[in-house]
């Protein structure tokens, strides 16, 4: 990477980078990230957002530092998060489908951002990093507590006998 004189790093779906690899770009690396920042750093994006109940997920670009999703903000989205009840318990599947839906938005605020550097206009605001946390991946009792805790929804939710009954564990 060093040879390739790069002026921009694009890190898009890949392992924490060391900083020796992030900073070899004259104008350093931008990270997407499928979460809220600075409210949802970490990951798995999508997973905590429904744990929490939030109506919503954001999608950040920001440029990468040390810590895990927390460098300057280039832009952000916020995507309605409505959980599809047809998927019954198996929110595995749901988050996987709901990934590949916002796709098109991550390509296009890569874009944007992307666009920005180049022109020169691009304008951040710092993160506070107070205001959120860092997220794991979750453990079975986690797991499991998303399953009640979706089931428990549809329930609250006036969804009928067959609905409820369509809900089934993994």
């Amino acid at each position: 990477m060093k040879r390739s004189n790069a002026d921009l790093g694009i890190i898009w779906g890949t392992n924490i980078l060391k900083e020796s690899v992030f900073k070899i770009p004259r104008l350093g690396s931008i990270n997407i990230h499928q979460g809220l920042a600075p409210y949802y750093r970490g990951g798995p994006p999508v997973f905590w957002e429904l744990y929490n109940g939030e109506p919503e997920v954001g999608i950040t670009v920001h440029f990468v530092e040390a810590k895990v999703d927390t460098g300057a903000i280039i832009t952000q989205e916020k995507v309605p998060l409505n959980y599809d009840y047809d998927y019954g318990l198996d929110y595995e599947s749901f988050i996987a489908d709901f990934r590949k839906g916002i796709s098109t938005n991550c390509v296009k605020l890569m874009t944007e951002a992307t666009r920005m550097i180049a022109d020169g206009t691009v304008q951040t605001r710092q993160q506070d990093i107070s205001l959120g946390k860092r997220y794991r991946l979750p453990v079975k009792q986690e797991k499991d507590e998303l399953r009640r805790v979706l089931l428990k929804r549809a329930y609250d939710a006036g969804r009928d006998t067959y609905k409820l009954m369509k809900l089934k564990r993994k």
